[in-house]
Order: C-alpha cells, then structure tokens, then sequence
C-alpha cells in the first residue's frame, strides 16, 4: 500500500485522475464500491442515487471509504475478497521478497504497473 499511495502521500488518485480511484490501496471504482456497500450500505445507496454513475457519483463512493481506518483497511478487504492466490499463503507476499509483490501488482491487483517501476 505504501507503494500504490507513494508512500502515504495519497488518498485518491491524481494521475491520470481516474473518477472513484483512491484508498491507500488506490483501489478502482468498481472495488471501492463494493468495499463501501459493505461498510456504509445506507450511505452507498444514497450516494449511487438513481441516475448515471458519473464521475461525481463515483467520487461521491469513493469519499465513503477515505477514512484512515476504511481506507488502510481496504487493502486487507482486498486481499481477502478479490485476491485469495495472495492471501494468508506461505509462498505470496509474507516473505517480502520483490519479486512477489511484482507479481502481485501484474497480476492480481486490477491497476498494473506504469512504465517508471523499476523496483518494490
């Protein structure tokens, strides 16, 4: 998370600014979503209204879960719901070896890498 907030700095994403991007995860909208739904149900529905899913309604969900305890958690929530290979598994990121956080980042975190990573 630390890697995906560099290093704490951010909440939400300001480049290339994707609507509803953010957490210290920076999860993508369709996670922080859900992650809300679980967290805030009520607030989520009256934030997600009845129209479109335009790019206010989607920072609208995403401020939900930008709390420091939402918003440091949503990396585990992650973990746990969307990325089991990851989780709690003795070979996968406990050892902290970089290459298996590379793997993790490719592979199974929905974002990718840009081109400047060089390293974990």
């Amino acid at each position: 998370m630390a890697f995906e907030s560099d290093r704490w700095q951010y909440n939400i994403n300001h480049y290339p600014g994707n609507p509803g991007q953010g957490t210290r995860n920076m999860q993508m909208y369709k996670f922080n979503s859900e992650y809300a739904k679980e967290l805030h149900p009520a607030d989520t529905t009256k934030a997600l209204g009845t129209g479109a899913v335009t790019d206010q309604v989607m920072n609208n969900v995403r401020a939900l879960v930008l709390n420091d305890n939402d918003s440091f958690g949503s990396g585990f929530w992650y973990l746990v719901n969307h990325a089991p290979n990851y989780y709690n598994k003795a070979n996968k990121l406990r050892s902290g070896y970089p290459a298996d956080f590379r793997d993790y980042v490719v592979n199974s975190d929905g974002v990718g890498v840009g081109s400047g990573w060089t390293d974990a």
